[in-house]
């Protein structure tokens, strides 16, 4: 397995924080929040499985299907309840998201991948 100690101690100290404020706000939600809590470490330990070479192939596919999605929420978008003007969120049924989220990702992925892909894998000249 790929992971840190550290950083899987850092992650679930982060979680719990976020339960317990979901909790304190708004109790009802609680057990919702917990649950995507618990699959979102679960997607932490699938995702460090993968060899960093997986990732800068998945670069374009993972920028360009952003792309679309951030296109599509001007037409299918919806707002917020305090904000309807507004379309950040995409509705697929199962789970309503940002695909401003999804597309920082993309574009760290896509750079990165067009990086490797141009030859810069140089390090940076030293400072005199």
């Amino acid at each position: 397995m790929n992971l840190s100690l550290n950083l899987v101690v850092a992650q679930v100290l982060l979680l719990i924080m976020g339960v317990i404020g979901v909790a304190t706000a708004e109790p009802q939600l609680m057990p919702e929040h917990a649950l995507r809590a618990l699959i979102a470490l679960a997607v932490t330990f699938a995702v460090a499985q993968l060899r960093p070479r997986a990732f800068l192939s998945l670069g374009l596919a993972t920028w360009l299907s952003t792309l679309v999605m951030l296109v599509l929420v001007l037409f299918i978008g919806e707002g917020t309840e305090t904000s309807q003007g507004t379309k950040r969120w995409l509705n697929l049924g199962f789970v309503e998201f940002q695909p401003s989220e999804l597309a920082k990702l993309g574009l760290v992925l896509q750079l990165a991948s067009f990086f490797r892909g141009a030859g810069f894998t140089r390090s940076l000249p030293a400072r005199p």
